[in-house]
């Protein structure tokens, strides 16, 4: 009867053993998985700053692009041998005394 309580005992310390070292692996990994959250959050509270200005800016920076991209366009004409820029109505003078001031 002793030595069944005795093995019983054992057993139990075993198993206490055993649960005590999952919890510590199951608290080390939850830290990992806790830091790797941070530095997610982290990363995305920047990057939706950056999204943020970017679609702020967004119709003005392409309405500009549009715009450069005509006038270029424009340029080649003029380069071309056109006399005026059929887009943006440049020039071939204008463009001679834009040269000059650069």
């Amino acid at each position: 009867n002793f030595d069944k309580k005795l093995a019983q005992v054992a057993a139990l310390l075993q198993e206490k053993a055993r649960d005590a070292e999952e919890l510590t692996t199951v608290q080390a990994d939850g830290q990992l998985k806790n830091q790797s959250l941070a530095a997610t959050d982290a990363a995305l509270a920047n990057l939706d700053k950056d999204c943020a200005n970017l679609l702020t800016n967004f119709d003005n920076t392409k309405e500009e692009r549009r715009k450069q991209m005509n006038q270029l366009k424009d340029v080649a004409d003029i380069l071309g041998g056109a006399s005026v820029g059929s887009r943006t109505g440049l020039k071939a003078g204008l463009l001679q005394l834009q040269s000059l001031k650069a």
